[in-house]
């Protein structure tokens, strides 16, 4: 297959400033990223209605339940003092929609104005009981859709739920809402499916979603949660991705220490928001109720985490064999891209 001298020439530069900012790391973009995080998740539930085969919702052993008001609002002020930035309404694992108060919690924090961009994600089951319109007025500004399309039988296998029908007709419904109200909210769709991406793209009534939404990804690996899916979980032609591709890089700490935290529904806060599963590795850092999000961001503990990362040898457990890894220097990169490109 020919490639095109355009793809070649992106990517080898896409490369190239990988490893630019890994030999020559911008030290002044790393003191920022120090004093206060990129970003920052907030779980506002962790209860789930559906169980999908590449989730390790199956294996919570966390408490489920919804993050009191004033945990939520301690955190909101707390991020807020640090300047603010971002902002992740979504959960480690879990449905953010299944919160009788997702939409108060995004117009608080919206009210304030160190808050930037808002975003979430849903698996869009329980949509219509919060109203699409509702949601898309709110000030969220991003939203990721996850599903396998409009393959009923498919939905049944990897995210085995009955409601494939409620799922159909929310992403409908939202897609069409949000292009009527001036799309006030940016809309990915990303698909999780053991068939090939372009049976379902092509299938006939997903063409108005695929018109309607801003992207419709879709990536057939999927993550261990370290070790916790094993490859006989999945279905299809989903693969986990291999533990062994990230094995050479781990002495480059990974973006997630830099790129912001993670607090859960219980308060515990987390260095990494996107795999502590039960708030209870190496990366707890303490919880909101007790701490401010400052002192555990600023603190000796983070520190020593991000030092202990220059030697591979010394990784957290929950981080040795995940593959959802992301060295920091990525996250420089995409801070270049934003800015100039």
């Amino acid at each position: 297959m020919r490639i095109p001298v355009r793809k070649i020439s992106y990517k080898f530069s896409k490369l190239f400033r990988q490893y630019y900012y890994l030999l020559f790391p911008d030290r002044s973009v790393i003191r920022e990223w120090e004093q206060k995080p990129r970003a920052l998740m907030i779980e506002p539930i962790n209860v789930c209605n559906a169980n999908c085969v590449f989730c390790a919702y199956q294996y919570l052993r966390r408490p489920k339940r919804a993050m009191p008001d004033e945990l939520y609002e301690k955190t909101l002020r707390d991020y807020a003092s640090l300047g603010g930035g971002d902002l992740a309404l979504t959960t480690v694992v879990g449905d953010p929609l299944l919160d009788v108060n997702f939409v108060q919690r995004i117009r608080r924090a919206r009210a304030l104005k160190a808050i930037q961009r808002i975003g979430t994600i849903t698996n869009c089951l329980d949509i219509h009981k919060v109203g699409a319109k509702e949601l898309l007025t709110s000030g969220l500004t991003s939203l990721t859709v996850s599903t396998t399309g409009f393959d009923a039988d498919m939905y049944q296998r990897v995210y085995r739920s009955s409601r494939y029908e409620d799922m159909r007709r929310n992403v409908v419904d939202l897609v069409r809402t949000n292009h009527a109200l001036g799309k006030p909210v940016r809309i990915a769709i990303a698909l999780r499916i053991d068939r090939p991406a372009q049976e379902i793209l092509a299938l006939p009534d997903f063409q108005e979603v695929r018109q309607l939404a801003d992207s419709v990804d879709f990536n057939p690996y999927f993550d261990s949660w370290s070790g916790r899916i094993k490859p006989e979980d999945l279905t299809g032609q989903m693969k986990l991705r291999s533990a062994s591709l990230f094995l050479l890089k781990k002495h480059v700490p990974c973006g997630l220490l830099w790129s912001g935290t993670g607090v859960l529904a219980d308060g515990t806060v987390t260095a990494c928001c996107c795999r502590d599963l039960d708030g209870d590795s190496d990366l707890v850092l303490g919880n909101i109720e007790k701490n401010s999000l400052r002192e555990m961001w600023q603190s000796q503990r983070m520190k020593d985490l991000r030092q202990e990362w220059q030697n591979a040898g010394r990784l957290p457990n929950i981080c040795r064999d995940c593959t959802h890894y992301h060295p920091y220097t990525h996250l420089m990169l995409k801070e270049f891209r934003n800015a100039f490109m």
